[in-house]
């Protein structure tokens, strides 16, 4: 009677592992499924319209979440600011992978943030937003730059790396 309890107490061992190894990986299925639908939508929640070579926010609803986290980010409806989103976002998906992520090598990426190289492209920036005028002011504050070209470029990358900085913060509120 003794062997027959402990083949039965065996068989429901393996039987109860089998089924917990199932539960555990169809839970890391769940899991990665979420982590893939989640990278998709940061993804693409900006869209390049190359007719008029503005960016935009995807109004679809399945973006809605993710839209409200960037406005409360500070991400402004702004072509500048979704470009710079989009971006980062693409800079900081070429470390990640559909395996898993590590907030850590998210959190340490360093960007190459640039400004625009045309004067034109520059003083079109400023004049997009009266706020840019702050951004002018960080500039001459942290430099002692005279002219006006390189105080812009100064200026907009101050600007473009609060952006990629809030993208790099919601990407990691976005997939916790």
């Amino acid at each position: 009677m003794g062997l027959v309890v402990k083949l039965k107490e065996r068989r429901l061992k393996a039987i109860s592992g089998f089924l917990l190894y199932k539960l555990v990986e169809d839970n890391n299925m769940t899991k990665l499924r979420e982590l893939k639908k989640k990278l998709d939508l940061v993804a693409s929640v900006v869209q390049y319209n190359e007719e008029n070579g503005r960016y935009y926010a995807n109004v679809d609803e399945e973006y809605r979440e993710l839209r409200h986290l960037m406005w409360d980010r500070g991400i402004l409806s702004d072509n500048y600011h979704y470009r710079w989103f989009d971006e980062a976002i693409g800079g900081l998906m070429s470390i990640i992978n559909e395996d898993g992520y590590s907030e850590r090598a998210i959190r340490s990426y360093e960007f190459n943030v640039q400004a625009d190289e045309a004067t034109y492209s520059l003083t079109e920036w400023l004049a997009s937003a009266t706020e840019r005028v702050y951004f002018l002011t960080e500039a001459m504050k942290e430099s002692e730059v005279k002219d006006g070209y390189n105080l812009l470029s100064i200026a907009q990358m101050i600007e473009a790396e609060e952006v990629y900085e809030s993208a790099r913060n919601i990407l990691i509120e976005w997939l916790e």
